[in-house]
């Protein structure tokens, strides 16, 4: 950018909202504040009806607890049985319960609270991912004390943010894999922000092996111009993707053919589904 640019107050004016945002205010940044200020409004709105429903019309489950009424991990032991016969045709094998639903990429975190760590795969399971979250926490609060915020301020703010953010809480109840997508993600912006595009690349490449979404992401490097980064993220999709299948099972044909099946049949009977047990998580605002 041309000095001339840079000074222009017609292009960047001092009020401008990228500056604007970096003021503090009370001591926090502003984008903060407004989160802080909508998150408890949510929470006040939220919390006031479930009161509502379970004081007053005295109205069952799913209205009377921000909770699912299912076991702690529901969604991480219910594949365990699946996954004792990982790497073999009988991974495919019905058994009665909910079968395998997610791209093939997804099966390397499974395998390893499943059959790594397969006694107490539940406890590792929320014990490591709160650590790693912990960890961008301190990345957060590192980032806040440039900003000029007090030390102790700053973790408060951190605190206050992590505990508003009902998603964790969701994820560490029900045992959601989307807590280990969001740790990739969130390690591979953050290694894009610090210009690890290597290192961004690969995570996002991942990330979107075990949910394809994640491939928006890639739309970061076309500013910059980083187009080998794009092709490794692809690449990377591509060998965690086959490598998933081949996880599953060696036959990486018949893998993919009952991976698909079983995406579908959870489309149909769990996604496009009204069901009521699960009302409070899948189809509520």
């Amino acid at each position: 950018m041309s000095r001339e640019m840079s000074s222009s107050p017609a292009i960047f004016p001092e009020d401008s909202l990228s500056t604007r945002s970096n003021e503090l205010w009370c001591g926090i940044p502003r984008p903060l504040a407004y989160y802080f200020l909508a998150s408890i409004s949510f929470w006040v709105c939220c919390l006031s009806l479930i009161l509502f429903w379970r004081l007053v019309q005295h109205r069952p489950n799913p209205y009377n607890s921000i909770f699912m009424q299912a076991p702690l991990a529901r969604d991480l032991w219910c594949y365990h049985v699946q996954f004792l016969s990982l790497h073999t045709r009988d991974f495919f094998t019905f058994r009665g319960m909910e079968m395998f639903p997610y791209p093939a990429g997804s099966a390397w975190p499974y395998a390893l609270f499943h059959n790594v760590l397969p006694q107490f795969h539940s406890i590792p399971f929320i014990g490591l991912t709160f650590l790693a979250v912990a960890g961008l926490g301190a990345s957060f609060v590192k980032a806040l004390t440039r900003l000029g915020v007090g030390t102790l301020k700053a973790i408060l703010i951190a605190v206050a943010g992590f505990l508003l953010m009902y998603p964790f809480l969701f994820v560490w109840t029900t045992g959601n894999i989307e807590i280990v997508l969001f740790l990739v993600l969130g390690c591979g912006t953050l290694a894009f922000v610090n210009e690890k595009y290597w290192l961004a690349a690969i995570l996002i490449g991942f990330g979107a092996s075990m949910k394809l979404y994640p491939f928006v992401l890639l739309g970061l490097f076309l500013p910059v111009r980083r187009y080998k980064e794009m092709l490794a993220a692809i690449v990377t999709f591509a060998v965690s993707f086959v490598s998933g299948l081949w996880l599953m099972c060696p036959d990486i044909g018949f893998s993919w053919k009952m991976n698909q099946f079983d995406v579908k049949v959870i489309r149909i009977d769990y996604m496009q589904t009204f069901l009521l047990p699960q009302s409070e998580a899948d189809h509520s605002i």
